[in-house]
């Protein structure tokens, strides 16, 4: 390689780390087994076969992060998945079949939905098949967004809420759908009444809050800490 073209090829190395980040170059070495110099070489030699590489990585990596709601909404998203876990393959809780982030398989829409992802229900729940985490992002992505309309329509003022009461009634919906959660009437009222010590009491009150373990003690701390 003469002076100019490796001149060249070294500016659009650059470009590369500048464009995706080392990060996400150190990744797709490890990913590919091989060396960072190694992989610099390999791009001097290949270059829109490592450019192509790098631009699925991204595609995967944005297909994980999810729309923001408002401020500070990505708390909500990683709050929930830290409560619910995230598996790959088929898991039970309460004798119920989950996958993902706390993917209900029960739920009547569950198997057209996996469907649209191209994954056959019946071969997750024998367990002969298992989700990717791009497909799991995009479940979870939904049920958030499923869960902040439930939310709403649970408390009239809800955008008018401090983003913490938002948080809080995004996780009861999700974890317990809307039914549930709209038996909650007095926590409506204090809710409504800007009364979060009084709402953090009407949470405890209740048979989910020694359901669901440290859950409930955490989103009673956040509630009665406003």
């Amino acid at each position: 390689m003469n002076w100019y073209k490796q001149s060249q090829a070294e500016n659009n190395w650059k470009r590369i780390l500048t464009t995706f980040g080392l990060t996400a170059v150190v990744g797709l070495s490890i990913l590919w087994g091989i060396g960072f110099l190694d992989l610099k070489k390999l791009f001097f030699q290949e270059p829109q076969k490592i450019e192509q590489a790098l631009v699925q990585i991204q595609k995967q990596q944005t297909e994980q992060i999810p729309d923001q709601i408002s401020q500070s909404s990505e708390d909500i998203y990683n709050m929930i998945e830290r409560y619910e876990g995230k598996r790959n393959k088929v898991y039970f809780v309460n004798n119920i079949p989950h996958i993902g982030i706390g993917f209900n398989l029960e739920k009547a829409n569950a198997g057209e939905r996996l469907s649209q992802i191209g994954i056959n229900i019946a071969d997750i729940l024998n367990s002969r098949q298992a989700l990717t985490d791009g497909q799991i992002y995009k479940l979870f992505k939904e049920d958030v967004a499923e869960a902040i309309n439930n939310a709403k329509s649970f408390l009239p003022d809800f955008n008018q809420q401090p983003q913490a009461v938002q948080n809080v009634l995004i996780d009861m919906a999700f974890n317990m759908g809307y039914n549930r959660l709209s038996g909650f009437v007095k926590l409506k009222e204090a809710l409504l009444n800007k009364d979060y010590k009084r709402a953090s009491n009407e949470m405890i009150d209740s048979k989910w809050y020694n359901q669901v373990g440290n859950r409930s003690k955490e989103l009673v701390l956040l509630m009665r800490n406003i």
